[in-house]
């Protein structure tokens, strides 16, 4: 038998329902390895404003920095089976969600964060075109406290590398929210590389000697790196930028469910 033949039919074992399934090809047998897991995550995020312009009329100078740490976490709950096949050369590793047909790992963590922001955004010129105002940042209701906010957070595999993701990767923030915003320019306030806008966790490596081995317990480390990104002011009259910043580390635990 052919080994594209012994694939087609283990994906179709894999994938039909427990009262359909069909047997597996002769000389093949499932080895599966279950664990329960720990995600433990945290960040930081910068975003610094800087600039000032004139429409003819008004004038408005910025000048404002906004800081961010973030952290989040799932322990109990959550269990993965990891599942390959012995007598077809170079198995792939299948992984999957304890309880779960979908071979999609999603979960909630419950995360919080807490942001400062400082500076001051201003607007001069007429009393009566302009309405001549200064803002200080740092006092908005989001700031100098701690904010509890759960986020659906997904597992991915590929069959060698271990990845961590937002499960929803449309729920981003809008720039000119948060703590360290102002009605005189849109781009100061939260950083955007924080809390539901984190950087992407590089992809890690999981070997399958370690998954189906004899190790109770592992862990995998999972880093972005530094990112950096600069947003130019979309309003002509206020020649300014916004230079964000962030890192994002998560460590996602195995403990080996025996038996």
């Amino acid at each position: 038998m052919t080994r594209a033949l012994l694939l087609l039919l283990v994906a179709s074992a894999v994938t039909a329902t427990a009262s359909y399934a069909q047997p597996l090809p002769p000389g093949v047998k499932t080895q599966k390895a279950v664990f329960k897991v720990v995600v433990e995550g945290s960040g930081d995020a910068h975003r610094q404003v800087d600039g000032d312009g004139s429409n003819g009329v008004c004038t408005v100078v910025s000048h404002t920095e906004s800081d961010e740490s973030y952290e989040y976490g799932r322990g109990t709950g959550l269990s993965v089976v990891f599942t390959r096949f012995r007598g077809i050369r170079r198995s792939p590793v299948l992984m999957k969600r304890v309880g779960r047909r979908s071979p999609r790992v999603t979960f909630n963590v419950r995360g919080s964060y807490r942001d400062t922001a400082s500076g001051s955004a201003t607007r001069s010129g007429d009393p009566v075109q302009c309405q001549p105002l200064t803002e200080m940042a740092g006092d908005e209701s989001e700031c100098n406290r701690r904010i509890r906010r759960p986020l659906d957070m997904a597992l991915t595999w590929d069959g060698r590398k271990l990845g961590l993701e937002m499960a929803d990767p449309e729920l981003t923030r809008l720039p000119g929210a948060g703590c360290g915003s102002n009605s005189i320019e849109t781009l100061s306030g939260w950083p955007m590389l924080g809390w539901m806008s984190f950087p992407d966790l590089e992809r890690k490596r999981l070997p399958a000697y370690r998954i189906f081995g004899s190790q109770h317990a592992f862990k995998v480390k999972l880093r972005s790196g530094f990112e950096e990104d600069r947003f130019e002011s979309p309003n002509p009259a206020f020649q300014g930028a916004a230079l964000d910043s962030g890192t994002h580390d998560a460590i996602v635990r195995f403990i080996r469910i025996r038996g």
